[in-house]
């Protein structure tokens, strides 16, 4: 999520921060802490949730019948 939105971050999930103390904190505008901690939170949900790589169209299927694989054991 990196240094820029970190603090943010740590200050509300962690610290226990409402939204306006943040603000009033760093100086910021009304509501900005809101988008400013969306952010940080959809940076993170992407890094330990990468999107599957495209597959351009393509229908993914195998040749095997149902149950196809031998079972080890």
């Amino acid at each position: 999520m990196g240094p820029e939105l970190s603090g943010v971050a740590l200050d509300v999930c962690c610290f226990m921060k409402g939204l306006e103390t943040v603000e009033r904190e760093r100086q910021w505008p009304a509501r900005s802490a809101k988008l400013m901690l969306r952010t940080a939170l959809m940076a993170l949900a992407r890094h330990y949730a990468p999107p599957p790589p495209p597959d351009h169209g393509r229908r993914r299927h195998h040749w095997g019948a149902e149950g196809f694989r031998p079972e080890i054991g």
